[in-house]
């Protein structure tokens, strides 16, 4: 018989019920022999989307700031209050969709749990694990993976 090398376990709530106050959740952990080198890779794509999205929301925030900050001197410049007016309302319109636009990035940035799911599957099935138990209890489910010596 093999020797088990590494195991994995997946544990989430991937769905709440209706009427129920809860949290969905994807975690994966690993202990054995790989532990610090699965976790690191684990890590890695798990947050892959963070550094790109927060560049994104940054640059999105200098947008809404200099928009923000350019209405005052548009006052001062514009002698005509209508024409001023009008490019007011024109620059509100873009802050708006601006930040609309901000709060999608953000949105962005962490994972869909379905997805985590998916990909946590993915990851241990290509390090060469092999699911050994299910378990489910409530609306919580409990996944172990072995990965054998060879």
């Amino acid at each position: 018989m093999e020797k088990i090398k590494t195991t994995a376990r997946i544990e989430g709530r991937y769905y709440v019920p209706s009427m129920t106050i809860a949290i969905k959740f994807c975690h994966l952990e690993f202990s054995g022999e790989d532990k610090d080198r699965l976790e690191s890779e684990w890590h890695k794509i798990k947050f892959e989307n963070i550094e790109p999205m927060e560049k994104l929301i940054e640059e999105t925030d200098n947008l809404i700031r200099k928009k923000a900050d350019s209405l005052p001197k548009m006052r001062l410049i514009v002698g005509n209050f209508l024409v001023s007016r009008k490019e007011k309302r024109c620059i509100y319109k873009e802050i708006k969709e601006l930040k609309a636009k901000k709060e999608e990035y953000e949105e962005r940035k962490f994972k869909n749990v379905a997805i985590l799911l998916i990909e946590a599957q993915s990851f241990l099935q290509e390090n060469g694990f092999v699911l050994a138990n299910v378990n489910s209890l409530g609306s919580i489910e409990t996944e172990i993976y072995y990965l054998y010596n060879k």
